[in-house]
């Protein structure tokens, strides 16, 4: 069996005929982002582009971690790096370019093609007569980690999080902390050091990640609470931090409400795509996510030039989110449910019925008894659905608004129908 070394250099170059069009030269940094982009739609998982950058290096000498490789192997179709190996052993790359994965670059003349069989058969020679034998290079951990995260601020936004880690006794060549669950928020940490601190600027329940080349290995969870409601608003594009709200809600109103002219005093650029948001995280009462009913009344704001708005309702728990989205009956479409791992898309499942006049008050209800949920649009039941995993305690609500608008009327009970939490504004 051929060494591993020599698969690396046959993935790539199946990967550059495939997906490039070009068995011959190499990928420039932002083919390598899409590459990494259609590894993790794949794979799930998201590679670093200093991992792939490393890949197409002429002296690879270690090879990635079994879980990399296959996340590697998945834009060709194989679900692990021992099948891709089995599979190019017993035939050449084939050559013929997905659906899924569109090239990047310009498409390939009939030479090019000609060109790739034959780089590929004489690959494939080589494979057969290398030694048989191979070469894994597994990431090797300590037992015990040292990772933990501190607040600066026991309630609010902004609060910086100062993280205290040790790596000096693994054998890597990339160490990171990951903020949240969005690969956005990873930055690369000096594996000499021990301190690092981020400016959290939501609130939320989030799941740091302290990352080896490209595994998980210690995650820490941080809570960062709001004093009673938060309303902010932050630009779609992430342009910029997000605006605090909170000093705009008036004494009582009978509601929660942040208008458009409050937005322009706030500073907000309202020729900019924006979301409005209403945070409330905090300790439910460890009342638990499996059984529980939210209650709440939503209205947005007429907007003219807004075609499709939506009102999103988020549950924070300890493991993920809950979500329900409302939106006119014409914008259905694109709707969003996800209820534990459940998750629905209105492309591909009847969501119609979460179609309403957002202009006008709309009472919606989520009620959860034992992982079957059953939603209610003004006190009628629109959609039900089941899930199994545990998700742990409710440790949040968001409302996120795509116009200004309003919640009122927000409750929540257990299981046992008591209620743990309300308000009336």
């Amino acid at each position: 069996m051929a060494a591993d070394k020599d698969y690396i250099e046959q993935y790539r170059i199946q990967v550059q005929t495939r997906v490039w069009g070009d068995p011959y030269t190499r990928p420039r940094q932002r083919e390598l982002e899409q590459l990494a982009d259609q590894i993790e739609q794949r794979s799930g998982v998201r590679l670093s582009l200093s991992t792939l950058k490393r890949l197409w290096r002429d002296d690879v000498t270690q090879l990635p971690h079994p879980s990399t490789l296959n996340a590697l192997v998945s834009v060709l179709d194989h679900a692990t790096w021992a099948d891709f190996k089995q599979a190019t052993v017993r035939t050449p790359p084939r050559e013929s370019t997905p659906a899924t994965l569109q090239p990047t670059r310009r498409r390939a003349t009939a030479w090019w093609w000609t060109a790739a069989a034959s780089a590929a058969l004489v690959t494939l020679l080589v494979l057969l007569q290398a030694t048989n034998r191979t070469t894994d290079y597994p990431l090797t951990l300590p037992a015990d980690i040292p990772f933990q995260a501190d607040k600066t601020v026991t309630l609010g936004v902004p609060n910086t999080v100062q993280f205290r880690y040790d790596v000096s006794g693994i054998d890597a060549d990339s160490f990171f902390i990951q903020q949240s669950w969005d690969p956005r928020d990873k930055e690369a940490i000096d594996p000499a050091g021990h301190y690092r601190s981020s400016v959290y600027y939501l609130p939320g329940f989030h799941r740091a990640k302290l990352i080896v080349n490209d595994s998980i290995v210690r995650k820490v969870r941080i809570h960062i609470k709001t004093d009673g409601w938060l309303p902010l608003a932050e630009y779609t594009d992430n342009s910029h931090e997000p605006f605090y709200l909170d000093k705009l809600i008036p004494a009582s109103t009978g509601d929660l409400h942040i208008t458009e002219a409050q937005l322009a005093a706030a500073g907000v650029d309202l020729s900019k795509r924006y979301q409005l948001r209403y945070y409330n995280i905090r300790d439910f009462d460890h009342i638990r996510s499996d059984s529980f009913t939210l209650q709440a009344r939503v209205k947005l704001d007429s907007i003219q030039h807004i075609p499709c708005p939506k009102a999103h309702v988020t549950i924070v728990t300890e493991e993920d989110i809950f979500y329900l989205q409302l939106t006119t009956p014409g914008c259905v479409g694109d709707l969003y449910l996800g209820m534990g791992e459940t998750r629905l898309r209105g492309q591909e499942h009847d969501l119609s019925a979460l179609g309403c006049n957002l202009y006008d008050w709309q009472t919606f209800q989520i009620k959860n008894q034992g992982k079957h949920v059953a939603i209610l649009l003004n006190h009628h039941p629109v959609y039900t659905l089941s899930y199994k995993k545990d998700f742990g305690r409710i440790v949040g609500i968001v409302f996120n608004f795509s116009n200004p608008g309003a919640i009122d009327d927000v409750s929540l009970r257990n299981g046992e129908g008591n209620v743990v939490y309300e308000t009336a504004f």
